[in-house]
């Protein structure tokens, strides 16, 4: 079975040269130049892998990451910066949207590949997350206030020689 990567990366050339790195290990790659196209794609068809840039032309790769993060917990996620610095990545690694691994450019393909099969192998093997527990059953409706009754009308006793005990 192939892994499907979504590669998120600005740069044409780059990009073609991380797909060519994976191909031949046995991915499957779709890249993607922008952030927004790639949350979208994400949601629409979930990726096994999301290589992703810091530096994207129409939002921060943090940004991208956090959102992918959020809609597809589940989804392991490489970032990778060529001009971050050392503490964006440190208070990134600390928020909750943080990626599941961090690298530099320029980036070393042999360590990138080892990072992707680590992380793929290690979902594979986590169990499903659970399902989301159902709604709670709706409210039994209360039962309407009672109206005002009416006060109680005596009942006469049954008059003698009626239906009644004899006597």
């Amino acid at each position: 079975m192939a892994w499907n990567v979504l590669l998120v990366e600005a740069d044409a050339a780059l990009a073609e040269q991380l797909r060519s790195a994976f191909g031949p290990a046995g991915f499957q790659v779709t890249c993607l130049a922008a952030g927004e196209p790639a949350v979208e794609r994400s949601r629409a068809a979930p990726p096994d892998l999301i290589v992703l840039s810091a530096e994207l032309p129409d939002m921060s790769g943090f940004s991208v990451c956090n959102r992918l993060k959020r809609a597809l917990p589940g989804v392991p996620l490489i970032l990778y910066t060529r001009e971050a610095a050392d503490g964006a990545i440190e208070a990134h690694r600390a928020s909750r949207g943080k990626a599941d691994a961090y690298l530099r450019a320029p980036l070393d393909l042999s360590d990138l590949l080892a990072q992707a099969a680590t992380l793929l192998h290690a979902a594979a093997s986590a169990p499903a997350p659970a399902a989301p527990p159902p709604p709670p059953p709706e409210a039994a409706p209360r039962p309407a206030a009672r109206a005002a009754t009416a006060p109680a009308v005596p009942v006469a006793p049954p008059a003698h020689g009626a239906a009644g005990p004899a006597q």
